[in-house]
């Protein structure tokens, strides 16, 4: 959660007044609400959507390409998207698929691989057709680009990742048209590296009149690769029992027809015949003559066929063919043997990109408030608790409230924050609920100042020391029917008040009105020395809840007062949890403390950890109980952080410019006590890249922070999807950039508990 230490309103004057109020008219007038000196009848235009950015490539298979759509404006005037899939270097669609907004993804089926495909996209409205996006990147199935496919060939054929020239050659040759990817690919069997297993291909033909199998195959080109030679390959054969048992005790003269038979399907001709005869017997080694014959011009000639699948089949396939599958492919082309395996069942489970988790569009919009009645416009935390009448109460916590818009047209690109009366709205809030209905509904609740009708808290700091104010944690509905009381944890957030730490207090709401009921509950807090420094400082709880069996566990925050924030962040912060048994929440004689094991004690004076960082959602799931993280990717900055020198390897290198948490990673463990360990770095059972987007500014440095899942809520379409979710904000700025700030707010996606 992002603190402000100072709240100011920014010098506005009687013109930036008068021109949020014309906004604001425009607003209303959209929403079809009439606003203070605007004719309430005025007729106002539908402006055009903006023209989307490319589309993404997200999923490939052998047979379909399924693209992302990005919007490049939050202005909710684009009703539908049309996405149109271009073959090659065609100029006019092959085929398309009009899609809504709350739905920005396409799958496009019957493709064929080893063809390239592009894509593009155009926003309609009612009145209105955008202009048509630049095309998307190439993509050729099994692959989602051109990139991938040519990663994937030269790992596979030449042993070794392309250099940066090669990508650009591929991707600028075969997006014009100018290299079919079945053609790629046969350079690479072609090259050095991948021939050196040709003349042992032959060997196993010439030797035992078949193919070789791919276990030996594999060990003797490795072998030729690193300095044996194929006269010892040779002299293996020939000392093999199949060799043996093929040519048994035969003289010199019956050794070489029978060689000629086996290897060319001839008799000798009489000069060769006699040639061989005499060199097996002054001294040449039958190995040496099979070797010999195996690497004549007439063997490669009648085998080449035969060697040229085989080196397909292995560089695709990883396999050599069969003997069904030799013969049926006959002198079939080779560009038509490999276009047929890159869209083959064996090929695209080798390779082939599974779209990531979904977007959960309509979730993003909802919380998207732009041109929407006044309300909470921006926020972050968004934590969820369902109701027993089936809305979801959203407790935010700092947030803006008012009117989202922006100048149209003739827009400068910045948005705007405005009061009803029109003036500017710095009121800085630091906690707001919001209530839903599915993706309708949106309800915003915040107190206000009875003199001056201004915004307030919707938790205020009555009681809390001065400068202190509240942060909603995680809430819970405890009782049945009348006697259902919502109870939330409130963080008492001081702001490096060391008179007054941070403390953890309870609320219960009516959850039909929201109002207070009863007083206001302070929970257990006992006090944690971590062994490794000595330091102390009190558990919070309140940050997560999970309801499981019988029980209620509650998870609380421990951080040594003592460390700087990136040390926090690495290593100086645990996790604990209690539990309850359910309705007894604020029984705080019945909780029981985690100590290890399967071992809860009345008493937390033996706490054990449960994970090494803040956690703020448990979910259960068939498989474990999982958690969420967002990780990192800007690193440590040598300049000014002073744990960067002795920060955990494994954490990419700082760059100033880049986004700074760039994936959501999902942990998985056997019980509510986890443990959750992540600085152990476990391999996590998800991962799902935060991509940058345009349409809200989260773009060049931003952050990604407080992980939230949603298990109330599902998606209508998967019921075994649930909503996950994160906050955002920019790295650096100021307080006054905040009205321009629409990043400033929760994003969603759908998570799929069955495959986690």
């Amino acid at each position: 959660m992002r603190s402000m230490l100072v709240s100011r309103r920014p010098d506005g004057g009687p013109t930036r007044a008068r021109k949020a109020a014309a906004l604001l008219a425009t607003a209303a007038l959209a929403l079809g609400v009439a606003a203070a000196g605007a004719p309430a009848g005025a007729a106002v235009p539908i402006p055009p959507p903006c023209s989307p950015v490319a589309p993404q490539v997200v999923g490939a298979s052998a047979s379909t390409l399924t693209v992302d759509l990005q919007p490049c404006s939050l202005v909710p005037v684009a009703s539908s998207y049309r996405v149109s899939l271009f073959v090659g270097t065609a100029t006019t669609a092959a085929s398309y698929q009009d899609l809504p907004v709350a739905s920005p993804r396409a799958t496009f089926t019957g493709l064929s691989a080893g063809t390239v495909y592009r894509f593009t996209v155009r926003a309609s409205n009612s009145t209105w057709a955008s202009a048509t996006s630049p095309k998307s990147l190439a993509a050729t199935p099994p692959f989602t680009t051109v990139d991938a496919f040519t990663t994937q060939q030269h790992q596979d054929l030449t042993g070794s990742a392309p250099s940066s020239a090669q990508l650009t050659s591929w991707r600028t040759s075969i997006t014009n048209g100018t290299l079919t990817p079945a053609a790629a690919i046969g350079t690479l069997i072609d090259s050095a590296y991948w021939q050196v297993q040709s003349p042992v291909t032959r060997l196993y033909i010439a030797y035992f009149g078949r193919l070789p199998d791919p276990s030996g195959l594999t060990y003797w080109t490795n072998r030729t690769r690193t300095g044996t030679t194929l006269a010892t390959v040779s002299a293996n054969f020939a000392g093999s029992s199949e060799f043996q048992n093929t040519y048994g005790p035969l003289n010199n003269g019956q050794f070489v027809d029978l060689a000629y038979q086996n290897v060319f399907h001839r008799a000798p001709d009489p000069s060769g015949g006699a040639y061989w005869l005499n060199k097996l017997n002054t001294g040449t080694s039958r190995s040496e003559m099979m070797l010999t014959l195996s690497q004549s011009n007439e063997f490669k000639n009648d085998t080449a066929v035969q060697v040229d699948l085989v080196n397909i089949y292995t560089g695709l396939l990883r396999r050599t063919p069969t003997a069904a599958e030799a013969t049926s492919w006959g002198t079939t082309p080779r560009a038509v043997v490999i276009v047929a395996l890159l869209g083959g069942a064996s090929y695209e489970a080798r390779v082939q990109v599974v779209a990531p988790v979904v977007r959960a569009a309509a979730y993003d919009d909802l919380f998207t408030r732009y041109e929407k009645p006044v309300g909470v416009t921006q926020g972050d935390g968004a934590r969820s608790t369902l109701l027993p009448d089936g809305r979801v109460y959203w407790s935010m916590g700092d947030s803006n409230v008012g009117t989202l818009t922006k100048t149209w047209p003739g827009s400068d690109g910045t948005y705007r924050r405005v009061k009803p009366d029109g003036s500017f709205d710095m009121t800085w809030l630091h906690n707001t609920v919001v209530t839903t209905g599915g993706t309708a509904g949106f309800q915003s609740f915040y107190k206000t100042d009875p003199a001056t009708g201004e915004a307030r808290d919707f938790f205020p700091p009555s009681g809390l020391p001065a400068g202190h104010s509240f942060w909603p944690a995680a809430a819970v509905v405890e009782g049945t029917g009348s006697s259902a009381v919502l109870r939330s944890f409130l963080m008492d957030v001081g702001y490096g008040d060391a008179a007054n730490p941070d403390r953890r207090l309870i609320r219960s709401l009516d959850p039909s009105t929201l109002a207070q009921v009863g007083p206001t509950l302070t929970p257990p807090s006992p006090l944690y020395t971590d062994p490794s420094t000595g330091h102390a400082a009190r558990i919070l709880f309140g940050n997560a809840i999970l309801e499981d069996g019988s029980y209620t566990y509650v998870y609380g925050q421990w951080s040594d007062p003592d460390c700087t924030d990136i040390e926090c962040f690495l290593a100086a912060s645990r996790t604990f949890v209690a539990r309850t048994t359910t309705g007894n929440l604020t029984n705080f004689t019945s909780w029981r403390y985690y100590s290890g094991g399967s071992t809860w004690s009345a008493s937390a004076a033996n706490p054990v950890s449960v994970a090494d960082h803040p956690i703020d959602s448990v979910v259960k799931s068939d498989q474990g109980y999982l958690t969420f993280v967002v990780v990192p990717a800007v690193g440590l900055d040598p300049a000014t952080d002073p744990m960067a020198p002795a920060g955990p390897t494994n954490l990419p290198a700082y760059n100033p410019d880049q986004v700074q948490n760039n994936q959501l990673v999902v942990y998985r463990a056997s019980s509510p006590t986890g443990p959750w360990n992540t600085f152990d770095y476990p391999q996590p059972v998800a991962a799902y890249d935060i991509p940058e987007d345009p349409s809200i500014g989260a773009v060049g440095r931003y952050s990604s922070y407080l992980p939230q899942a949603h298990p109330a809520v599902h998606d209508p379409a998967n019921p075994n999807r649930i909503l996950v979710g994160w906050s955002n904000d920019r790295v650096g700025g100021t307080f006054a950039d905040l009205p321009q700030n629409t990043l400033y707010r929760p994003r969603f996606i759908w998570l799929d508990l069955s495959k986690l």
